[in-house]
């Protein structure tokens, strides 16, 4: 007589597992945020225009938030920024399976924040006194240091370096945000 239970073990077929992957180095993925940076620029300049010349809270409240979900958004639903799946990188689980929404924000930790210290920044910046004035970018810089929190924001740009940077010195080519959101990023194959 059969056993089902050790048959059924015995037939079924082994998941795949992170170590059977490629995974992928410091430069690629560096490389995938600059194409990203590229993809994001024209925002980024919109944001500017925006900040020196029209002056809208609304404006730079959706550019700012668009930029910020850029990330996790596609990470999420197609395992890559446009810029990972151009060098060829994608985001996966310990089993090789795509990411979940969870596991996508969790990833973006270390940029919630920068984002949270940027927002309060700028809305700082749109409701000041000088604001009307500001027509440069070193205008805008002198208000922004003058916001609530721009100097613990200052002090976290330094821990978002090594919160990212810590991925050359591990093994698995994980940053704490992998480790913490279980991901990996691997060349597809």
């Amino acid at each position: 007589m059969e056993d089902p239970i050790i048959d059924s073990d015995f037939f079924s077929e082994q998941q795949p597992t992170i170590d059977q992957a490629q995974l992928a180095t410091f430069w690629q993925r560096l490389g995938a945020q600059l194409v990203d940076f590229m993809i994001l620029f024209p925002i980024m300049v919109l944001s500017l225009y925006n900040t020196l010349n029209i002056k809208n809270l609304g404006i730079m409240l959706l550019l700012t938030t668009a930029s910020a979900l850029y990330k996790p958004y596609f990470e999420w639903k197609r395992s890559a920024t446009f810029g990972k799946s151009f060098l060829g990188i994608k985001l996966v689980d310990e089993h090789l399976n795509d990411i979940s929404i969870d596991q996508a924000f969790k990833r973006y930790f270390p940029w919630v924040i920068s984002f949270i210290f940027s927002m309060v920044s700028n809305i700082y910046l749109f409701f000041s006194p000088e604001f009307p004035e500001v027509t440069d970018f070193m205008q805008i810089g002198y208000v922004v240091q003058r916001a609530p929190l721009a100097g613990l924001s200052n002090f976290y740009g330094f821990i978002f370096i090594v919160l990212i940077g810590s991925l050359v010195f591990d093994i698995r080519k994980q940053g704490i945000h992998d480790k913490f959101a279980g991901t990996y990023c691997i060349v597809d194959q």
